[in-house]
């Protein structure tokens, strides 16, 4: 299956917003710059969909509007729930456009996304074109976020399929969500994971997923993310998720999650020790860290569940 080529028609970049009015008054001025300067023949609109409870995102829509190249358009959801609130921006944006860009609230695009993003699904006829997502850090965060792995994303070669994708940073086709009926589960709305699995089953249900390498993204670390405790339950976090997704997809045998799990807290620190014996600095904190992703994902296995921290 493809989506519909883009010839004078319409892109609507849909953001889930949660409680973040300075990140999503950001956001949408750098959106603006995107759609000012990338895809100049264009018209690209913008989908709010609010899930905080007081819909406190309403008075940064009403003042950035005006300036925005093409229209605001803004739902409040309220229910808390990132999955419901990412099958609300599908339910809206599939009436407002063809394709659908989406993007983390906490993210800021380079300029060039959005044409990166329709470079790739010109030249591969994708329906879905995930791209990558740097996270920085400020000068003054703790030297060990850039000197171990905590930073690091999967990159992959630009049209290359993805194994994962991202709502971080995505294009999609409505089109193909039309005919293929996938949508985000609630069941994961609050663990996290929604988004995984969502590819995921798109992929199982005949679309074509592919990987822009120039589409970028950005997420600066908040101060509130520069700890090794916030780190540490991220990466026990990732491991329990995984097992959530399995629920869902059926991939692995619990036995051998279970087994995966313990080898990552097993490696996580023999790699640490083989570093010192090599006379190289050991990365504890990162052994740390992803040793607790081994341990998050043995809980999971054994029904434990963890809920996703912004």
């Amino acid at each position: 299956m493809h989506g519909p080529e883009i010839a004078l028609t319409a892109v609507v970049v849909c953001i889930c917003t949660f409680n973040r009015p300075d990140a999503l008054t950001r956001l949408l001025r750098a959106v603006s710059t995107a759609a000012s300067g990338s895809l100049a023949n264009q018209r690209i609109d913008v989908l709010v969909v609010d899930d905080s409870a007081d819909g406190n995102a309403r008075q940064v829509v009403d003042r950035e509007a005006p300036q925005f190249p093409g229209q605001v358009h803004y739902t409040h959801l309220g229910a808390g729930n990132v999955a419901l609130a990412r099958n609300c921006a599908i339910e809206r944006g599939s009436q407002i456009a063809p394709w659908m860009a989406w993007i983390d609230d906490d993210c800021v695009p380079d300029p060039q996304w959005l044409a990166a993003l329709f470079d790739v699904q010109l030249r591969t006829g994708a329906d879905v074109v995930t791209g990558h997502v740097v996270y920085t850090t400020p000068p003054g965060a703790p030297a060990w976020l850039r000197e171990q792995p905590f930073c690091d994303f999967t990159m992959y070669t630009d049209g290359e399929e993805p194994t994962f994708g991202t709502t971080a940073n995505a294009l999609v086709s409505t089109a193909c969500l039309e005919e293929t009926g996938v949508r985000f589960h609630a069941g994961l709305g609050l663990t996290g994971g929604e988004d995984m699995t969502f590819f995921h089953e798109l992929r199982d249900a005949g679309g074509r997923l592919r990987y822009s390498a120039k589409a970028i993204v950005y997420e600066e670390l908040s101060e509130t993310r520069q700890t090794l405790g916030y780190h540490s339950y991220r990466q026990l976090w990732l491991g329990n998720n995984m097992a959530e997704i399995n629920r869902y997809t059926g991939e692995w045998p619990r036995r051998r999650l279970f087994l995966r799990g313990v080898k990552w807290s097993v490696r996580a620190w023999s790699d640490a020790f083989a570093r010192v014996a090599h006379g190289e600095r050991p990365q504890f904190r990162w052994a740390l860290a992803l040793s607790l992703r081994g341990v998050g994902l043995v809980l999971g296995v054994a029904g434990i569940r963890f809920r996703h921290r912004a």
